[in-house]
């Protein structure tokens, strides 16, 4: 049954042209491996059925706030970044995901010299631990 809900999840996630639209096919695709990893690893944090699909729609919301960000910064004030990254945490928390206040601090004072397949590598890297769950840092774009 997993695996159908997880299929069904990462099928989503494909779907969702928010989760990208903001973004260059490269880019775009080390979000999208790193949403689909994570997918897969939401069964072994005990969720199934509805909680399961829920956990799902938040990984997907939160790609789209990464997607959002990494393409908007540049045009964002201090407190608006601040503010969407506080959101993109809550988030990832909310799905069960650990994030180190440390490295957000860290993050937010080097992020504005990134190109965004850069920012995407350094996001989900300090939102997914272990290091597996981002893309490696050696990962061509």
């Amino acid at each position: 049954m997993h695996d159908e809900e997880v299929r069904r999840t990462i099928e989503r996630i494909y779907e969702d042209e928010r989760v990208t639209d903001e973004l260059a096919d490269a880019e775009a695709e080390l979000l999208l491996k790193w949403g689909e990893k994570l997918a897969t690893l939401l069964p072994s944090k005990g969720l199934s059925g509805d909680v399961l699909e829920e956990a799902g729609d938040q990984l997907r919301r939160l790609m789209r706030i990464i997607n959002q960000f990494t393409g908007q910064r540049s045009n964002m004030d201090e407190d608006e970044q601040k503010s969407t990254l506080d959101t993109i945490v809550t988030t990832a928390q909310g799905i069960g995901l650990s994030v180190d206040p440390v490295k957000v601090q860290e993050y937010l004072q080097t992020h504005a010299n990134l190109d965004n397949a850069e920012n995407i590598r350094k996001l989900t890297h300090l939102i997914a631990q272990p290091d597996d769950y981002a893309p490696n840092q050696d990962t061509p774009v």
